[in-house]
């Protein structure tokens, strides 16, 4: 009987059956469909307790595994790949290491975790000056005005403020119920705005005067990937961010260069002088045929109202050295002088 056996044997005894589950094999494993989108360099193990690796198997970013196991269900922290046809290529990775999809979620987007809501490592606001917008679409309702006077005359326009996932590129986006795109951005569904919101929106945003919709495209490809604001309080905050990026002096700078050639340099050495030597490798310029169209300026993953901008992308990480605009572009004007 267990009370005769000796302190020591006993020891022994349950060391052995802790060693014989271990060595067993994984029994207390939940089965689980569905796959993994490696985000982060991981090593792949054979045991997760052990934490045994032999061959040094490391997952790189940017790969898809079969899922056939988890630790636990629901929230794991551990999950099982099938990363090749052997035994051995059955391995552990961590949580952490990527975003696991359900096979439902899989069959709808093949970004793999690149339409996970609330995974952004980062946010780039993006916008667009209007009157070269306007010379390559003068077609558009709302390129019909033409007065210098006008507030796209002299201030950049919001384009859009998006969550970034570094891994997923420009592919992270349509994180909820739509997860398409429609190519009249107005067969979206209503977006619901207050109206205060609406109103400041469609001074910033011209084409919503006009019926061109695209606050809903923002809203339900960008705007869905955040997790933190509602959709008044994502546009709310996408206002100030441009307003507070045009009345720094961006609006005065842009006003003197306009309806003339200038070198990258020189642009670029404008907007530091303004907003600091931080701005330099956290901006990227958009052209098309040689003439500026829009820039994006990178920001932290905490991004909120209240916070100053310029230390949320001092922070933000680096923009990638190409560019779309040569050494020399132009800054069109209002009205194409």
């Amino acid at each position: 009987m267990l009370w005769l056996v000796k302190p020591v044997k006993l020891a022994f005894f349950v060391c052995f059956i802790a060693a014989c589950l271990i060595v067993s094999g994984p029994v207390w494993a939940a089965k689980l469909s569905g796959k993994f989108y490696v985000t982060q360099t991981c090593p792949a193990y054979i045991s997760k307790n052990k934490l045994t690796n032999p061959d040094s198997v490391v997952l790189e970013p940017g790969k898809i595994y079969t899922v056939f196991e988890a630790n636990r269900t629901p929230n794991p922290s551990w999950y099982r790949l099938n990363i090749s046809a052997t035994h051995s290529g059955k391995r552990w990775v961590h949580a952490s290491c990527g975003d696991f999809l359900y096979e439902s979620r899989t069959r709808q987007n093949s970004g793999y975790g690149c339409s996970l809501p609330g995974r952004a490592d980062g946010y780039v606001l993006a916008l667009t000056w209007y009157p070269a917008f306007c010379k390559l679409n003068s077609n558009k309702a709302e390129c019909r005005i033409v007065e210098s006077a006008a507030f796209q005359a002299h201030n950049f326009t919001l384009h859009g403020l998006w969550p970034n996932k570094y891994s997923c590129g420009t592919r992270y986006g349509f994180c909820g119920e739509v997860n398409s795109r429609e190519e009249n951005f107005c067969d979206y569904p209503e977006v619901p705005l207050s109206q205060p919101v609406r109103k400041s929106l469609a001074e910033i945003m011209p084409g919503i005067q006009t019926g061109y919709c695209l606050q809903r495209h923002q809203w339900y490809k960008h705007g869905t990937c955040q997790t933190d604001w509602t959709a008044d309080e994502y546009f709310d905050l996408s206002v100030g961010l441009a307003r507070w990026f045009n009345e720094s002096g961006v609006s005065r700078f842009m006003s003197r260069v306009a309806g003339r050639k200038i070198q990258a340099n020189e642009f670029i050495n404008g907007i530091a002088e303004i907003l600091g030597e931080s701005i330099r490798d956290k901006i990227t310029l958009i052209c098309n045929d040689d003439i500026l169209l829009e820039l994006r300026l990178n920001f932290t993953a905490n991004l909120a109202p209240g916070i100053d901008p310029m230390k949320l992308i001092a922070r933000a990480s680096k923009v990638k050295k190409e560019s779309g605009c040569g050494k020399i572009f132009w800054i069109e004007s209002i009205n194409g002088h």
